[in-house]
């Protein structure tokens, strides 16, 4: 599992494993991660885990949350990412998460081919999502060279994307994803967010019973990668998913 080693001064003090979907951090007892200094906030900064995923977002802190020396509001950890929280330095190690199951099936634990994550189930279940796979392979191997890197920009860079809001709360208007990070959804009933990698762009389920649909169907518990004019479906609302 991935965890963050905490340092003070320069000194290591500690590490907190990430076990749990939500870690709070702040300076208050009752958070998840405890650092008790003046310049952290009662509640400063919180941390949601999904599968291999992890992202970090401020709590409005007084001081404010910094990753890798750049103040941020939201952001998805890399490996290696240093946070600064105060006095504190906090480095994000991502270790993936492994999933063992008990039962005459086989467990198969694969990497899947587009977002690196590790994939646990039985055979039967591998079986049949084999040729999904490769299929999806094929057709990135079909693609031209600049957009197997990630979709157009000058020098490789990610060029922007947007979603047409196309029925529901809102239905008509556009929403820019220039953020790292977006949260789409109502809280509590159901919410999904898309973050944008260098592979490309990738929808993760949040929260809520249901999971979001892409083109009529769930995207399931894995982090699916989007492609250009896909429609989005959760929460009331159907919208498009486009590249700029």
């Amino acid at each position: 599992m991935s965890k963050l080693v905490v340092y003070k001064e320069g000194v290591p003090v500690g590490e907190y494993p990430l076990t749990k979907e939500r870690v709070r951090i702040g300076r208050k007892a009752g958070c998840d991660l405890h650092l008790n200094h003046p310049t952290v906030s009662s509640e400063h900064a919180m941390i949601v885990n999904i599968r291999n995923d992890s992202f970090l977002e401020d709590l409005n802190s007084t001081n404010g949350t910094r990753v890798n020396q750049k103040t941020v509001k939201k952001c998805v950890l890399q490996d290696g990412d240093q946070l600064r929280i105060g006095k504190y330095l906090l480095q994000y190690v991502f270790e993936p998460v492994f999933r063992n199951t008990t039962g005459s099936t086989p467990t198969v634990q694969q990497i899947d081919p587009l977002t690196g994550e590790v994939m646990v189930g039985d055979s039967e279940d591998y079986e049949a999502q084999e040729g999904v796979q490769t299929q999806l392979l094929t057709t990135l191997a079909e693609q031209p060279a600049a957009r197997q890197r990630a979709p157009g920009g000058e020098g490789g860079a990610m060029p922007l994307a947007g979603l047409q809001i196309l029925a529901g709360p809102g239905s008509g208007k556009e929403l820019v994803l220039e953020k790292t990070m977006i949260t789409l959804g109502k809280p509590g009933q159901q919410t999904a967010v898309i973050t944008r990698r260098p592979q490309g762009y990738f929808l993760s389920h949040v929260d809520g019973t249901e999971f979001p649909l892409v083109n009529g169907n769930p995207i399931g518990s894995y982090a699916h990668m989007l492609n250009d004019h896909d429609i989005i479906e959760l929460a009331d609302t159907r919208m498009e998913f486009y590249l700029k």
